[in-house]
């Protein structure tokens, strides 16, 4: 519910233009305001299909949370049937429509000229420069870190998962 938060999803934005580059950004955002086109990228991908509930490694969390399993209680249920999709729905409306679209769009007609219009390998270059520029929320397309694992002797360990931010910005600092 955090407009603050709402609004930072707009940020995204200066991060596909380092990418992309800003005129195939800008190709890909004029493209973008077309009516329906989010309809036809996600019927055209199945990574950006998803992407509105997995963009954020912690809205993924949040619905993917082991307490809202068998031992469900009623607030659990609630909380991931009504108090997340209302909380989230704004933040993730902004991410997709004014971030994630623009962004796919200039990744997919960049693809498409790269890959001599081929669509199959401009999906998938769409799809690669999403996850690239915005990130993942997916497990599988987050860092070694992010994952919770710091060597072959410690993977995906909570206690280093609960310490990330620490860790990503004094390794950062470095």
């Amino acid at each position: 519910f955090n407009r603050g938060t709402v609004a930072a999803q707009i940020t995204g934005v200066s991060q596909t233009m380092v990418v992309v580059g800003k005129a195939d950004f800008l190709r890909g955002l004029q493209s973008s305001l077309r009516l329906g086109i989010g309809d036809q990228i996600a019927a055209k991908s199945v990574f950006m299909r998803s992407r509105q509930t997995t963009f954020n490694k912690d809205i993924f969390d949040f619905y993917n949370d082991p307490k809202t399993g068998p031992v469900a209680s009623r607030w659990g249920d609630f909380k991931r049937d009504w108090l997340g999709p209302a909380s989230f729905w704004f933040m993730t409306k902004v991410q997709w429509k004014l971030v994630d679209i623009p962004t796919w769009m200039a990744g997919y007609e960049q693809g498409l000229r790269q890959n001599g219009n081929d669509e199959a390998k401009a999906i998938a270059h769409a799809d690669a420069i999403v996850k690239r520029a915005q990130a993942s929320g997916l497990f599988s397309d987050r860092s070694a870190i992010e994952r919770g694992s710091l060597s072959r002797a410690t993977q995906q360990s909570d206690v280093v998962r609960l310490f990330t931010k620490t860790i990503l910005l004094s390794t950062l600092k470095k």
